[in-house]
């Protein structure tokens, strides 16, 4: 038996075949996303601020925009 005590969900963890999932900075902020074209869907919020949970822009399942170009940072908007 394993007992493993973590705020990265499941998926993370232990892959099922789904699509890949990154950690990007965003806002000054580190999330777990999808990437979904241009944009990235938020999984997870990995953050020590509880005030950033209260923040409907991090919720799972909101969309943020993923940078243009490589090399850029996520921006914003």
């Amino acid at each position: 038996m394993v007992v493993l005590y973590t705020v990265m969900p499941w998926e993370a963890i232990w892959a099922t075949g789904q699509e890949p999932l990154a950690v990007v900075a965003f806002s000054g902020r580190l999330l777990l996303v999808r990437p979904r074209g241009a944009f990235a869907e938020v999984v997870a919020l990995l953050s020590t601020d509880p005030q950033d949970y209260l923040n409907p822009r991090w919720y799972p399942g909101a969309l943020v925009p993923l940078a243009s170009h490589p090399g850029e940072p996520a921006r914003s908007t």
